[in-house]
């Protein structure tokens, strides 16, 4: 299908996610974001809002369904 010529916004349903403590290894919280949608994306903006004390400890990382990662920060 052709893309839509307005802005189109998609937003999680299963925040907020809480990052559990992890003293010795990395800990991990996904959100999954369900695009029923199928056009090529021409731009891409992404918005999170965190809270934690550390924010430079943190990784986030985008992944495709065919896997592809794409590291925000």
């Amino acid at each position: 299908p052709e893309a839509p010529t307005v802005p189109v916004t998609y937003n999680s349903t299963d925040v907020p996610r809480a990052l559990p403590d992890a003293d010795l290894s990395p800990a991990v919280a996904t959100s999954i974001l369900v695009v029923p949608d199928s056009f090529l994306i021409a731009d891409l903006n992404v918005t999170l809002d965190i809270t934690h004390t550390n924010v430079p400890d943190l990784t986030a990382v985008l992944i495709a369904p065919d896997g592809t990662r794409i590291v925000l920060f």
